[in-house]
């Protein structure tokens, strides 16, 4: 039998919160809430007090919006063309499996060891494309040499763009070995 709590049960009680509680209603598909638990004195005796926030439409938008994240990035690593992003500095910030192997390297921590101006032969050309970005939103076809880790010289193809975000300016770009997509267009 469970004694009478003090006349403050604030000292006795800790309110208790549980967040994101998946209940199994029979009939129905899941539902998520959040519950808070707190001890009251009711009528001189001890009782529990449960608020539940049916939180379900949020938490089914939560996972659409995991999935569709996990989706988009597996579509990002996927595409067999070359794509990053980087600072007006030259920093790379995020590059696919493509862009890593156009390079030469084996993963997205070992690119991000390098800045760009790294992989260009002359490294004017970088200043180049930095200086159009500033000009244009987007740049389409800028030709320039290129070299991969292992020292071997490629031409690239780079589409690319500025975009002003909250965090400042970043550029996205596509690349494309041009002497490669050469070889496989004759015609060209």
């Amino acid at each position: 039998m469970l004694n009478r709590a003090p006349s403050d049960t604030a000292d006795w009680f800790e309110p208790v919160k549980l967040k994101n509680l998946q209940l199994d209603v029979e009939g129905e598909d899941e539902r998520w809430f959040d519950v808070t638990c707190n001890a009251v004195d009711f009528r001189g005796g001890l009782a529990v007090q449960v608020a539940l926030n049916d939180r379900t439409g949020q938490r089914r938008a939560e996972i659409d919006l995991y999935r569709t994240e996990i989706d988009f990035r597996e579509f990002f690593e996927r595409i067999p063309v070359a794509l990053y992003r980087s600072l007006p500095d030259g920093r790379i910030t995020q590059a696919n499996r493509a862009l890593l192997e156009l390079f030469g390297v084996e993963s997205e921590d070992d690119l991000t060891g390098y800045d760009a101006p790294h992989f260009y032969v002359d490294v004017a050309d970088r200043d180049h494309l930095a200086d159009l970005l500033k000009d244009n939103d987007v740049v389409v076809g800028f030709e320039a040499r290129m070299r991969r880790v292992d020292g071997q010289v490629i031409w690239v193809r780079d589409t690319s763009r500025r975009i002003e975000t909250e965090n400042g300016v970043i550029f996205e770009g596509a690349m494309v070995d041009s002497l490669a997509a050469a070889a496989r267009d004759p015609a060209r």
